[in-house]
């Protein structure tokens, strides 16, 4: 964090007072004495302990518009895949926003010739996966989209997911971006050191990587600031993000297939079961939200 502060001249020397100058508008507030309150028993509050409470407020929020009468699941989901996919959405909705921008610059200042990606682990280890969004976990728009999904995968084996891509940003320069993330519940020994025994990992089948699958298939080919894809190795998600501007050819049935590879320690031989969400995004007024939700909704069967 910054705090902010004052600084005052003291005779020969330089005084420096940190000041709370929150306000009611941009802080959690919370039960407090008088002594520097915003106003009378209440005051800023900051930690993990308000930081978990908004993380759960809105995964409840996620699995209520899932679970709507409207939503993707209306019959409602058992509970682990509510815990699966609330995570999954609030993980893809953190950005890091300008503090990680700032981070980066610092890094490169001291040392300029760091690589990008040993920038932004750095980075990551202040920043995290950065700060959610409410907004974007819980509702999509006309010019964003998330597709979600669940499945199960073998240790050591893959399964395919396809979603299809926006038939709206067919030949279209318009800057677009897709995001990719993966939420599992890694099985774990007492008997072995290891945090997690198992984790997964996405790419687009057809494709050598990721960078080369999202440029090829949805002209995203800059990686976005943000962690490397690597930076959830040893936890239970796992998130990409690529973003571009280039024209690409997107016909009315094109779709991106998504390989899930599960990669476990030996002692694992059971099959994990995971959460999956896919946004595609684009600048404000290219509508590609109606077209992808037209094609993901179940077609009704024709009777003779």
């Amino acid at each position: 964090g910054r705090p902010r502060a004052r600084i005052a001249p003291a005779s020969d020397d330089t005084r420096l007072s940190v000041q709370d100058v929150h306000t009611q508008e941009d802080a959690l507030v919370a039960a407090a004495p008088p002594l520097g309150a915003i106003s009378a028993g209440i005051g800023p509050t900051y930690g993990t302990s308000p930081a978990a409470a908004s993380a759960t407020r809105t995964a409840l929020q996620i699995v209520e518009g899932l679970e709507s009468e409207d939503g993707a699941y209306p019959d409602r989901l058992p509970r682990r895949d509510r815990a699966l996919i609330a995570k999954a959405l609030l993980t893809q909705s953190a950005q890091w926003g300008d503090s990680g921008a700032a981070i980066c610059d610092a890094i490169r200042f001291r040392t300029p010739d760091v690589k990008w990606s040993r920038q932004r682990k750095e980075t990551a280890r202040l920043m995290g996966l950065g700060a959610a969004d409410p907004v974007r976990a819980i509702a999509s728009d006309d010019h964003r989209v998330t597709c979600v999904g669940f499945g199960r995968v073998q240790p050591d084996k893959a399964v395919i997911f396809t979603a299809p891509l926006p038939e709206d940003l067919n030949a279209s320069l318009a800057p677009r971006r897709i995001i990719i993330t993966l939420a599992w519940f890694s099985p774990v020994s007492p008997w072995r050191s290891k945090l997690s025994l198992a984790r997964l990992q996405a790419d687009i089948a057809g494709a050598t990587s990721f960078q080369e699958g999202a440029a090829e298939l949805f002209g995203a080919n800059d990686a976005v600031l943000a962690p490397p894809p690597y930076f959830g190795r040893r936890g239970s998600v796992w998130t990409g993000c690529y973003e571009g501007k280039r024209a690409v050819a997107i016909g009315p049935e094109s779709k991106m297939d998504i390989r899930v590879s599960c990669f476990a320690d030996a002692v694992v031989e059971t099959p994990l079961r995971f959460a999956i969400a896919i946004t595609f995004e684009t600048e404000a007024g290219v509508p590609i939200y109606a077209g992808v939700a037209q094609r993901l909704r179940p077609r009704e069967q024709i009777r003779s």
